[in-house]
């Protein structure tokens, strides 16, 4: 339940994605991608952490045949985030977009130019936590 306003509730439906995503079939997926990055981007701020780890858990438990398919749903969003979102924000899709790449590199190799344009961008950053 991502949509439930209880905090607690929120925590324990990211919990079960581990679980989730390998049992569900991959429109389902794709479904929970656009909807925790899409709070992640745009959801309460206090709870962008859970929306992050939310994503992560998705990231590093579905299944490979899928990480071609996760990997061109999320990247474009991730680094429109990166280029839009304040630096709590931008560090959460920044955080992601590592672990994405870490995980389904090979798959984003549409995107490298992309995602090298606004890494050097960042590293030009005044902010030493957007810079690491």
């Amino acid at each position: 339940q991502l949509d439930d306003k209880s905090n607690d509730v929120q925590s324990v439906a990211v919990k079960c994605l581990g679980l989730l995503v390998k049992k569900v079939h991959s429109s389902q997926i794709n479904d929970i991608c656009d909807k925790l990055c899409s709070l992640l981007l745009d959801g309460l701020d206090s709870l962008k952490d859970i929306y992050s780890i939310g994503l992560k858990t998705l990231i590093t438990d579905v299944p490979d045949e899928l990480g071609n398919n996760v990997s061109n749903r999320l990247i474009s969003r991730l680094l429109n985030g990166i280029s839009t979102s304040t630096d709590d924000r931008k560090r959460e899709c920044i955080d992601v977009l590592a672990d994405l790449i870490r995980r389904f590199g090979i798959h984003s190799q549409s995107f490298h130019e992309e995602i090298i344009k606004q890494l050097i961008q960042l590293l030009s950053s005044d902010k030493l936590i957007i810079r690491k």
